[in-house]
């Protein structure tokens, strides 16, 4: 299938391959959400402002201009955007310093070499928008900043370090960059989540989405999977899988009504599972673990957790300046597959602990994998 990946295709592949297939191959129609609609608006008002500012090369924000943008488009509730965004800091959003010589709402794309290619090339292989980007001569800093409406904080860091890749491809041969600080700047929080990564990082980073775009490009088959992103997916109305769960009743749409009764629910249910979690452990304490009919076991339960020797590996890793540090580091994190990727004793640089905690089944190793 011919199209650049971005990173929330890469994503919905990866969490279901079936919705992938619905909403790329198949070409099915996709379910807009009322909170889709109006993250669209509030981003677009944002976006309209700035280019106000810029167009205009203010010095300080007009925020008279910013309110009567802002009152005239209305959410899905029948509140304005201006309600929402009455209290933003517009410094936080994009300094204004920076406002007149940054990009806003930039269309970034590179080819299967991470080179440059414009949004809709044919060559296309990884694309994504960019809200604003400003460069920092005096740091060497690529800033660079995308507007999130959601009302936490659920910023994923692959998909910063996409951003990041994308810039340096796009960039590193017009700036000196040292650093690419990537922010997500949550307007309904007045908060910022960023993290600043090398372009020795981005690299790696651009290796990583080759391989995960190459192997979705490999799949053959492209079966359905269950989870917690199903009621929100926008292809589910063709989902068999979503279909069947609904009718049994293990999951439900997501509507008012489904989400007032859901949240009673799950109260209800934490608080009864709370309360059987306290018993259980009260009585095991003095009287020993319990055996349920069916023979499963519940108590206290020893288990040995089996971790990295890190003071091992980071000694050995010193012992062998021929193997970069930060890439593995980078690809491994610590964990099991560090000492098979570098074909060292498993034995030899982990260490057990063992704990006890109130669980199902008999003593087991857990491992840190």
């Amino acid at each position: 299938m011919s199209g650049a990946f971005s990173y929330s295709r890469l994503s919905l592949a990866e969490q279901c391959l079936l919705a992938y297939k619905l909403r790329y191959y198949d070409k099915k129609p996709v379910l807009k959400s009322a909170a889709l609609n109006d993250g669209s608006k509030i981003h677009e008002t944002i976006e309209k402002y700035l280019k106000y500012v810029q167009a205009h090369k203010l010095s300080a924000y007009d925020y008279d201009v910013f309110r009567d943008m802002a009152r005239k488009v209305l959410l899905y509730d029948g509140t304005s955007v201006w309600q929402i965004l009455s209290k933003l800091d517009l410094q936080l959003v994009l300094p204004i310093e920076a406002i007149n010589y940054t990009g806003i709402e930039l269309n970034l794309a590179v080819d299967s070499r991470w080179m440059p290619v414009s949004y809709n090339s044919a060559q296309g292989f990884f694309r994504g928008k960019v809200d604003a980007m400003v460069y920092n001569a005096e740091t060497r800093t690529m800033v660079i900043t995308d507007w999130k409406s959601s009302r936490k904080m659920s910023a994923s860091e692959d998909q910063l370090k996409a951003y990041a890749a994308l810039a340096d491809s796009n960039f590193s041969a017009k700036f000196a960059v040292d650093r690419y600080r990537v922010r997500f700047v949550y307007l309904r929080l007045n908060a910022v989540d960023e993290q600043e990564f090398t372009p020795l990082e981005c690299q790696w980073f651009k290796d990583d989405l080759t391989l995960r775009v190459g192997e979705v490009l490999q799949a053959t088959e492209f079966p359905p999977s269950l989870n917690q992103w199903c009621p929100w997916c926008e292809v589910r109305k063709f989902c068999p899988k979503y279909t069947e769960a609904v009718d049994s009743g293990v999951l439900e749409d997501v509507t008012a009504s489904n989400a007032v009764n859901a949240a009673e629910k799950f109260v209800m249910l934490k608080v009864a599972a709370d309360d059987a979690k306290e018993k259980t452990k009260k009585y095991v304490e003095s009287e020993g673990n319990i055996q349920l009919p069916n023979g499963t076991e519940i108590g206290l339960i020893t288990r040995a957790r089996k971790s990295v020797d890190k003071r091992k590996l980071v000694s050995w890793l010193r012992n062998h300046p021929e193997i970069d540090p930060y890439k593995i580091m980078y690809q491994a994190s610590f964990k099991m597959d560090t000492l098979s990727f570098l074909g060292l004793d498993i034995d030899e640089y982990t260490t057990t602990n063992n704990y006890t905690a109130l669980g199902i089944g008999a003593g087991e190793e857990d491992n840190d994998a």
